[in-house]
């Protein structure tokens, strides 16, 4: 009997581990999910493709070599460059190609890309590398909105992407952000997983790097830039 109630309370543990993080990935696979009906582009498509999930390595999103991104303790506006947002993660540089908001039971989400995806896409693509921000609970995102976290551990940003043997892995060591949004234009929520608006901004996202026995476990990831057209996104009511 004592080992079967270590099993249960491991299984739980385990499952409640897991459960933080899992609306982040599961936006498209959810079972109130539905393909987006034909004439209507801004309703989110939950059908994901076989292309959404490359498997290479290094994935194909890393253009070329490049060193870490510049460690930013506290960062301020002045420290997001006046150009379209790119990144580094990992040795390599990518660009930003997808910046979006999404309005999720917990709260806004915000997410970063190395890849572009389809408009009306709801599914994200786990293999792509990433990064996800989760905004406090209860907070109002609008024109003149401004969020930032100084480096530490348990900021809500980690990045994601895929290590040599094809499995994606996730890291959330010490970061620091800072987002401004200089325009939101988003319609109110009607009740459907929707494409509401777009908003544009600038945005840094810093995720420091850390070594395990002595060896890189991971070499860090940052982000930083300008965005335009960033769709706003409804799984649920906006805070």
């Amino acid at each position: 009997m004592r080992r079967l109630a270590a099993v249960v309370c491991l299984s739980v543990l385990l499952v409640a581990c897991r459960r933080p993080r899992k609306h982040v990935y599961d936006a498209g696979t959810s079972q109130h999910a539905t393909s987006a009906p034909e004439g209507d582009p801004d309703v989110l498509d939950s059908k994901p493709r076989p292309d959404d999930m490359p498997q290479s390595y290094p994935p194909p999103e890393y253009v070329e070599r490049a060193p870490p991104g510049k460690r930013v303790e506290k960062p301020t506006e002045r420290d997001v460059p006046s150009a379209p947002a790119t990144g580094s993660a990992e040795g390599y540089r990518f660009d930003a190609k997808t910046i979006a908001f999404d309005a999720k039971p917990s709260g806004w989400t915000i997410a970063v890309f190395a890849r572009p995806l389809r408009d009306n896409q709801a599914f994200f693509p786990t293999r792509a590398p990433s990064f996800y921000l989760s905004v406090k609970a209860h907070t109002k995102l609008e024109a003149g909105t401004v969020l930032e976290a100084s480096l530490a551990h348990g900021t809500g940003l980690w990045f994601q992407t895929t290590n040599e043997k094809g499995a994606v892995q996730s890291f959330a060591a010490k970061s620091s952000y800072y987002v401004k949004i200089e325009r939101w234009e988003a319609r109110p929520f009607d009740g459907k997983w929707k494409i509401a608006g777009r908003a544009a901004g600038k945005i840094l996202f810093y995720v420091e790097g850390y070594n395990c026995m002595n060896a890189p476990c991971f070499r860090g990831a940052s982000v930083a830039g300008t965005f335009e057209d960033a769709p706003i996104r409804y799984f649920t009511a906006p805070p």
